[in-house]
């Protein structure tokens, strides 16, 4: 066995409005250290480019990435890969979390693990999930993801002393001007942002706001933290319970 994946599905109630704004903020995630975004070959900018309809960051031994199902089998069905309208329509709204793990990642999840090879797709292995839950605290942090005036209420009514909240203020500020958590977007000093994420995660708010128009274009004011779709901490926006499947990949 060469790679496997760990999907964990997240369904948005049958709106793909609420898919499409949810990656628009889950694209704004923070890079994390000795990782890699993936970009296409874009025609129209003749440059590459990140992904339109996902987020995918790799290292070495494995990647995450979250995308939206429904564009993905938009083109499969343009090009007659894809004949069944009813799947095509069930795609309507996923948003997917899904971990490739490649081969060293694997033989270290066996070993960690004490599993066979078998068990590593049955479920047995815990690490996985672990996996997802640590990237996504390093990606976006602990805290949802709110109105940016309600965000910074929130802030400004905390306990916290002046000079906490001028700087989580200037945080909130600079990544709604910038739209992203990577220092390669705000030009913020990443330890400013290392300093200040401990106090947006204890408020259990992101640093990452949604816009008045995007609320009003998918009639939503708060997201989920993904790491709560994870942790099985909240079910808010889904049709279904979280899912984990774990399958082997042939192609790697």
């Amino acid at each position: 066995m060469n790679a496997c994946k760990c999907q964990i599905q997240a369904f948005c109630p049958n709106d793909q409005k609420t898919a499409e704004v949810y990656l628009y903020l889950l694209k704004q995630a923070k890079i994390p250290h000795r990782f890699n975004i993936e970009k296409r070959y874009n025609q129209k900018q003749k440059r590459n480019t990140p992904e339109a309809f996902a987020i995918t960051i790799s290292c070495k031994s494995y990647e995450l990435s979250i995308y939206l199902k429904y564009p993905q089998l938009q083109i499969k069905h343009a090009q007659g890969y894809l004949d069944d309208q009813q799947e095509l329509n069930n795609a309507l709204g996923q948003l997917r979390i899904e971990l490739r793990e490649r081969r060293p990642k694997l033989l270290s999840d066996k070993k960690k693990c004490h599993c066979t090879e078998s068990e590593l797709l049955d479920g047995s292995n815990i690490r996985p999930r672990e996996t997802i839950c640590k990237l996504l605290k390093r990606m976006y942090g602990t805290g949802d993801f709110l109105l940016y005036n309600d965000a910074h209420e929130q802030i400004a009514n905390s306990r916290y002393s002046k000079r906490v909240k001028r700087k989580m203020l200037n945080v909130l500020c600079a990544i709604k001007k910038r739209h992203g958590l990577d220092s390669q977007k705000n030009n913020l000093d990443p330890d400013m942002l290392s300093a200040v994420m401990p106090y947006f995660n204890e408020l259990d708010i992101s640093p990452i706001t949604l816009s008045e128009k995007k609320a009003k274009y998918c009639s939503e004011e708060v997201f989920p933290n993904p790491l709560k779709y994870v942790q099985g901490e909240t079910i808010d926006l889904l049709m279904d319970t979280d899912v984990l499947q774990v399958d082997q990949l042939d192609n790697n």
